[in-house]
């Protein structure tokens, strides 16, 4: 029978359970109660699950101290070993709070048993509370390193373990007014990291952090938690229920403005029509035209968005800073014009000569060109001869006595770079973490960006604010591929604005037999249909629309360590994934994890190939990212093993999977065609399905994804109006065509 109460209690976390429930936004955990003050287990027949939603702050971790308050049950059970009496609570949170220890057991069992302070055992705990007492918790804040290394038995690195750990702690003191304004765990994190935002996506504007103490800074403006990635429906609801804000509030006016601004941006756009502001505004306010007016006013005051006269078009003020800035530095490096004289020319003698086939025409000017300038792009399809190319421009440069970064989106993609250039390569992610190329003096750098056309406006932004304006920039790729998920188009941009010099290189250069994928690809770009859909290494196979599944499932069977199935929707993918697990892998051992007694299943097998949807940089992991899953043994707070196809560093090859990784995990048979940019495969075969909207850009794009072999499943008809489709990336509205012609 369960017996209902009010707890108020201190407990220590003996177990975080993973939820695998991705739609629950709890967080489940076991406890056992402690005294208040020296934390020691005050009970060895209560046992306590708490149940505690995603606001609390931080993150739970297993031997940490919390208080809690809720509505609460408990029952007597018997033992899993059946012999005694336990004494077991369900607590439904209302608060929860941690405790950082102020007496040396409570403090020694901290530091030890909780996992952020790796390699930090009792006896140096105690030595560290001996020495400092409560005054530890400031010196881990302040980062003293040199007072933590007087400690007996610390070293440098414990030491830094501690301090890197003690920063989940920082803004403890702030954890009860975000738990009580309901205000998600994700929300509170960026609030400390950044300060600016573009497009929904978070960037450094700036290198200032914010107010040190946030909560002025929510209180001050409730609609903040909006720049942080919170929606303005979630923001609004948390905004009047504790903040008393009032539906004319102009700080609530202008969060709607930018609502509408960045939910543009997210569809690619950097520039918004006056409808496709008002419309969606008008449905925020429920169609009361006086707040729309109020709102336009206000935001426009603030400067939230800029207004061009000429053309009446809207855009958010953050987005025009970073569209300006690019262009700006481009054109710097454009407007130095061309330079080609006895230096240029010799380095280019020398890398034609060391070529290891004889360059056309057609790519010889390519290198020339991007000699001569400061600023290019080498363009083209596949098959054309980029990699060729690119290898002759780096030789050049480095006659010239350049230092080369190269970098590309992915890591798959920077990874086949470093194949083919055989230079050191790195992600974007990782060139961005590296110290800032600035105050470069008289050394010369040329930054190649390969697989160019993934460029969003916020990831160029990035670039240009990381590196000195005499940085040499090269953009390589090919501006028909799909556009950027995120917002600009920048590759597109450049070539379209005639301004930049650009080669493009479209003869294709075929070797031996040739697949004639390359020949393909280029019809189905210009909008042409092949005549025959089936030649050299491409197989069309006309299929309805509702066996298109079936038929891809059976051509991945033929060769499955080669294969890659490209699909338009999510749904197609995961049907497809399914069936390809229940034919290659029924046996294989299953994830599993255990909940007291309970066992939550993953629908991942071992052997499996997988696929990342977030980025873990901490795991050096990426969106997109590819594996397979050797192991699905859980080991402590690790549940199994994957090795990925596509890793910077070979210590980076094995990925033990934690909690947050499996929540990013999912089968990878097939995946989508934005998780395949920048990559290539052996084997390719694209589904094609009803309800997509599918384009030349994207049958384009899915086509020049296979290396040898390419198979096409769908029915004629929708083959052929792809094609003939015209692509939606020449729809998106951006600015910087315009910025760069007109300076």
């Amino acid at each position: 029978m369960l017996t209902a109460y009010e707890a108020d209690v201190t407990l220590r976390i003996t177990k975080i359970y993973f939820n695998y429930k991705k739609s629950d936004t709890s967080i489940r955990f076991s406890a056992v109660p402690v005294h208040q003050l020296h934390h020691t287990v005050t009970s060895k027949i209560d046992f306590y699950e708490i149940k505690a939603q995603e606001t609390i702050s931080p993150d739970p971790s297993e031997g940490e101290i919390w208080e809690i308050k809720g509505s609460a049950t408990w029952e007597h059970q018997t033992s899993h070993d059946g012999n005694y009496l336990i004494k077991k609570h369900y607590l439904n949170a209302d608060s929860a709070k941690l405790i950082l220890p102020q007496n040396p057991v409570g403090f020694i069992s901290f530091i030890a048993d909780t996992p952020h302070f790796k390699g930090v055992g009792p006896k140096v705990a105690q030595n560290l509370w001996e020495e400092f007492k409560g005054e530890t918790y400031s010196i881990l804040k302040n980062k003293e390193l040199s007072k933590l290394l007087t400690v007996d038995g610390l070293g440098e690195r414990s030491a830094k373990s501690l301090i890197t750990g003690y920063k989940k702690f920082s803004y403890l003191k702030y954890s009860t007014f975000f738990t009580k304004n309901e205000i998600p765990v994700e929300i509170q994190k960026r609030i400390y990291k950044f300060k600016g935002v573009a497009d929904g996506s978070l960037i450094k504007i700036d290198r200032v952090k914010f107010d040190p103490n946030p909560v002025n800074l929510i209180n001050e403006n409730p609609y903040t938690l909006s720049t942080f990635g919170l929606s303005f429906q979630k923001n609004d609801r948390i905004a009047k229920k504790h903040f008393d804000v009032k539906d004319d509030d102009p700080r609530r006016l202008t969060a709607a403005i930018i609502q509408c601004l960045t939910a543009h941006g997210k569809k690619g756009h950097t520039i918004s029509l006056h409808k496709q502001l008002i419309t969606p505004l008008r449905d925020l306010f429920h169609q009361n035209e006086s707040l729309v007016t109020k709102a336009l006013s206000q935001a426009y005051d603030k400067r939230a968005f800029i207004i061009y006269p000429d053309t009446g078009v809207y855009q958010f003020t953050p987005t025009y800073v970073m569209e300006n800035v690019v262009a700006k530095r481009l054109l710097k490096l454009n407007n130095q014009g061309e330079i080609y004289n006895e230096d240029e020319d010799a380095a280019c003698v020398s890398a034609f000569q060391a070529a290891k086939y004889p360059l056309e025409t057609q790519q010889k000017e390519a290198v020339i060109t991007s000699i001569s300038y400061a600023v290019s792009c080498v363009t083209g399809g596949a098959g054309t001869g980029k990699t060729t190319v690119l290898n002759s421009i780096l030789h050049a440069y480095e006659e010239l006595n350049y230092q080369i970064k190269a970098v590309a989106l992915s890591g798959r993609a920077a990874q086949r770079m470093h194949q083919s250039i055989k230079r050191e390569t790195s992600t974007i992610a990782k060139f961005l973490r590296e110290d800032p190329i600035d105050n470069i003096g008289d050394q010369r750098y040329l930054l190649v960006i390969d697989e160019s056309s993934m460029l969003d406006l916020p990831t160029m932004y990035k670039i240009i604010i990381h590196i000195d304006p005499a940085v040499r920039i090269l953009f390589v790729g090919d501006p028909n591929q799909l556009p950027p998920i995120g917002a600009g188009n920048i590759l597109s941009d450049i070539v379209k604005s005639k301004v930049i010099p650009n080669t493009e290189l479209d003869i294709v250069k075929r070797q031996g037999a040739g697949t004639g994928i390359p020949e393909y690809s280029k019809l189905v770009n210009l909008g042409v249909v092949p005549l025959e859909l089936s030649t050299g290494n491409i197989t069309f196979h006309h299929t309805a629309f509702e066996h298109v599944d079936d038929v891809c499932v059976e051509l991945y069977k033929l060769d499955p360590e080669n294969s890659r199935v490209v699909a338009p929707t999510n749904k197609l993918v995961q049907k497809i994934n399914v069936k390809c697990q229940q034919e290659l892998n029924p046996q294989g051992k299953q994830l599993v994890f255990d909940k007291d007694g309970e066992k939550l299943f993953d629908q991942i097998y071992e052997n499996d190939p997988v696929l990342f949807t977030q980025n873990n940089y901490d795991a050096h992991v990426q969106n997109g990212s590819l594996g397979k899953l050797i192991s699905a043994e859980q080991k402590g707070v690790h549940f199994g093993v994957v090795q990925m196809e596509d890793f910077e560093n070979e210590e980076d090859e094995f990925v033990s999977l934690t909690s947050s990784l499996l929540l990013s995990l999912t089968q990878g048979y097939c995946i989508t065609l934005h998780k395949a940019q920048g990559s290539q495969f052996p084997r390719v075969i694209v589904a094609l399905t009803p309800g997509a909207n599918l384009d030349r850009a994207w049958l384009y794009t899915a086509i020049t994804r296979a290396e040898i072999e390419l198979h096409i499943v769908g029915p004629k008809a929708k083959m052929i109006s792809a094609i003939k489709n015209v692509s939606n990336a020449s729809k998106r509205q951006t600015n910087l065509i315009n910025l760069l012609q007109k300076n």
